[in-house]
């Protein structure tokens, strides 16, 4: 609402309660500069010979209030045009709870008041949001949305029209969303309370005759929100409701709310008849229209609206969230459906029949799933709505055979042609995933797996996936795996004709960790003691080498152990003890593990002082193995590890013992 107001300066004073008291006023010579509080008197003679008494002893302001008993006890009352002799004085009205409020605030002590007062022009603005067609056709049906936004003067106006205006934007926000090829306007009134003049002055002389003519209808709210219940007599409802009563079936607006208010489990609408607020601007155009509210019509066009109408305590205390939300869902949805394509969905049987009773299924832009289109009449026809977005269809016959339509442009009211076709065989999926190590284990991760599938019929059929075990998902890209272990990736896939495919089922093994290994040089000069380990796929071999050789060689492994002994996934039980020969020269001998996966582990150093050399040969010890060593005849180390039954390691003479507790 914009105006053009004139604000006069604050006037103070204290306040005076003269309460009902009409006579002897002139001679009062305490009421000279003060405010004046006194009962509101219906008799406009009564109050003009009262504000001229007052004023003639030189009273500031007059606050009329109204009192118990009276009519519209909490809305202010008008004081109307003063009498020349008082028009140097500020008069005001005040409702019930304000006037009580000011007396109960007068027995504490004295109470002073500043009034400002404004006028304004009698002038009003309309506020109109267009939303134009997305196909951009200048000619496109147009839908209107509209509450007004001005109050009375002394009202809050939360309910009446705070409510419709906000369920007016809300619906603005919601339907932004979508692409429609309706043309969208949401006008916010003004001065309806003066006469629904803001909403008549667009209808009249704003539209051309030719926006009239494509218009589909006019949702109107106005107090769409009370929390008042009514009473067992005229209990409140949600109606709509027409300036000339006409029936759903002859009213677009309204046929398409019963519609919605049915499918949001509200039942059926309470339709009933009155004018008074913007719609009646739009009928009077020739343009279905209906205003929503909550209140108890009475027949006629009578109407029953909640206490606070036109009140003081017209305040959000009194306005209903739950409510606003059920008219939000009915006009929006109405709206909305009011916008969408109309679209027909045709379907023949395999040797190109009408098919009745196919179901019909439609998945658009920005849906999250399939929602039901309705089933096909005898003609192998049923209508539908969609925004004007790209959509897949698919329908389902009676007798179980399946047909589809992908990425339709559901524009300019379409046809969609779907022949239904019988499938029994099921798509196949296969995984696949890059090339692990010779071991058969991953080292580097992510390991990538990626699902293909293919089908006899389907282009594209639905592929899910499962990861050790959890909940089957959406197949959409591949599935990186990055932990170490051994995973189990399943797929299957699923075509529009419903049928599933057997599952796949890889199996991926990583490890990324390399094994650890800890060695000491034992008591007797030679002998190492060591212990190796790996967490994932277990180790694999140790391996050695002494003094400055360049080459590592094997000093236990799966194969130089028997049965029970240092296998292939050990991942390391206990420490073991090998022997080395060595000459008399003081010695490192260095020791690395490495595990299935082929990670080595970091070397490990033994050092050994200069002494006598070892003989190589490996003495008993409890629980362990023995072997016999070789001697090398060029003065070389030696190394000694028992093995099971003497058990030759390397071509070339050199013999490994180990002594062992089973397992490393």
């Amino acid at each position: 609402m914009r105006c053009s107001p004139v604000l006069t300066p604050p006037v103070s004073g204290d306040l005076i309660d003269i309460g009902s008291t009409l006579t002897g006023l002139d001679s009062r010579t305490d009421l000279a500069g003060k405010f004046v509080l006194a009962d509101w008197n219906v008799s406009v003679a009564t109050r003009t010979a009262l504000l001229q008494d007052l004023a003639a002893v030189g009273v500031s302001a007059v606050v009329f209030t109204k009192v118990a008993g009276m009519s519209s006890p909490e809305a202010l009352p008008n004081p109307g045009t003063v009498p020349a002799a008082a028009q140097g004085m500020v008069v005001v009205g005040s409702a019930v709870n304000q006037g009580a409020r000011m007396r109960a605030l007068l027995k504490d002590g004295p109470l002073s008041l500043t009034i400002t007062t404004q006028t304004g022009a009698n002038e009003s603005t309309n506020v109109i949001g267009v939303r134009k067609a997305a196909n951009g056709n200048p000619n496109a049906p147009i839908v209107y949305i509209g509450a007004h936004i001005d109050s009375v003067v002394g009202s809050h106006g939360a309910s009446d029209n705070g409510s419709g205006a906000s369920i007016m934007l809300e619906l603005a926000r919601i339907l932004t969303s979508y692409s429609l090829d309706t043309e969208v306007r949401v006008g916010a009134w003004g001065a309806e309370e003066q006469g629904i003049r803001g909403s008549k002055h667009h209808a009249t002389n704003v539209m051309t005759q030719a926006e009239r003519d494509r218009t589909v209808g006019a949702w109107n709210m106005d107090m769409a929100g009370t929390s008042y219940e009514g009473t067992a007599a005229q209990p409140f409802g949600f109606w709509a409701l027409t300036v000339d009563g006409a029936k759903k079936e002859d009213n677009p607006v309204l046929w398409l709310a019963n519609i919605v208010s049915k499918l949001a489990g509200e039942g059926d609408l309470h339709i009933g008849q009155v004018g008074r607020s913007d719609h009646q601007s739009f009928h009077e155009v020739g343009i279905p229209a209906v205003v929503f509210s909550w209140m108890f019509w009475a027949g006629g066009s009578n109407i029953v609206l909640e206490p606070a109408y036109h009140q003081t305590t017209d305040t959000l205390e009194f306005v209903s969230e739950e409510r606003m939300a059920i008219a939000a869902r009915i006009l929006g949805g109405s709206v909305f459906r009011a916008a969408l394509e109309e679209v027909t969905v045709e379907v023949t049987d395999e040797v190109g029949q009408p098919s009745e009773a196919a179901s019909i299924a439609l998945s658009c832009e920005g849906d999250a799933g399939w929602r039901d289109a309705g089933d096909t009449d005898t003609a192998g026809a049923v209508v539908t709505n969609t925004p004007a977005s790209t959509c897949d269809v698919v329908a389902v016959g009676a007798d179980g055979a399946r047909g589809s339509a992908k990425a339709v442009k559901m524009s300019g009211d379409p046809t969609v042609k779907i022949q239904l076709q019988r499938d029994a065989e099921a798509p196949v999926v296969s995984l696949g995933s890059a090339a692990a190590e010779e071991s058969g284990w991953h080292r580097a991760v992510p390991v990538a797996v990626t699902a293909q599938a293919t089908d006899n019929a389907d282009d594209a059929p639905a592929v899910e996936f499962s990861l050790d075990g959890a909940t089957w998902a959406a197949y959409a890209a591949p599935v990186e795996l990055t932990t170490d272990g051994s995973h189990t990736v399943r797929a299957r896939a699923t075509d529009d004709f419903g049928n599933v495919g057997e599952v796949a089922q890889r199996r991926v093994d990583i490890d990324t960790v390399a094994p650890t290994l800890t060695a000491q040089a034992a008591a007797q000069r030679g002998h190492i003691s060591f212990e190796a380990q790996d967490a994932t796929s277990g180790v694999a071999r140790v391996e050695f080498r002494i003094g400055d050789a360049q080459t590592w060689q094997q000093l236990v492994g799966a194969g130089d152990l028997g049965a029970g002994d240092l296998g292939a996934g050990d991942r390391g039980a206990g420490a073991s003890t090998a022997e080395v020969s060595l000459g008399k020269e003081a010695t490192t001998v260095q020791l690395r593990a490495v595990d299935v996966a082929g990670n080595t582990g970091a070397g490990v150093a033994v050092q050994f002082a200069a002494g006598a050399p070892t003989t190589g040969t490996t003495p008993e010890a409890p629980g362990t193995k023995t072997g016999s060593s070789l001697s090398n005849t060029g003065g070389s180390p030696m190394i000694a590890v028992g093995v099971a039954a003497g058990a030759m390691l390397a071509a070339g003479g050199l013999l490994l013992a180990l002594r062992t507790r089973r397992r490393i």
